[in-house]
């Protein structure tokens, strides 16, 4: 069954009181915006899983530049922080949520952890980034 909603209250009203296999979500939603509604249905217990439609959209239509190259490190700043985050907390606290970033192994064992987050952040940063330039853009016509 398909069910299409057009705006965020109306959408996540019946995103809690209904039963998916997934949901598509726009982020731009009238009344709503889809971040909104996401953090809504995941306080109210929901767990299908959302696609946003943004990534769809990104994805299909070919309206979008090309990303540029030289900003590919901005793809590490998110990792670094919750890397730096974990560790301080862990330094502080005595305890890690993550088994890998367990001081008790060893700073070497953490650090190739890190390393390997890194590596597989830019390597997945620089797949987009070869995506978004093997398509037709508008900005190449």
């Amino acid at each position: 069954m398909v069910e299409a909603k057009y705006d965020g209250v109306g959408g996540l009203w019946r995103a809690i009181e209904g039963s998916y296999d997934a949901i598509i979500l726009d982020i731009m939603l009238p009344g709503r915006s889809g971040f909104s509604v996401c953090g809504e249905l995941r306080d109210a217990g929901v767990w299908t899983p959302i696609l946003k439609f943004a990534e769809l959209d990104w994805l299909i239509f070919s309206d979008r530049s090309p990303l540029p190259w030289n900003e590919l490190w901005i793809a590490l700043i998110y990792p670094i922080v919750w890397i730096m985050v974990v560790l301080i907390r862990g330094a502080t606290d005595g305890w890690v949520p993550y088994p890998f970033f367990n001081p008790a192994q060893g700073y070497g064992v953490v650090a190739l952890y890190a390393l390997t987050i890194a590596v597989a952040t830019i390597v997945f940063a620089a797949t987009i980034c070869a995506v978004s330039r093997s398509r037709p853009s508008a900005a190449r016509r």
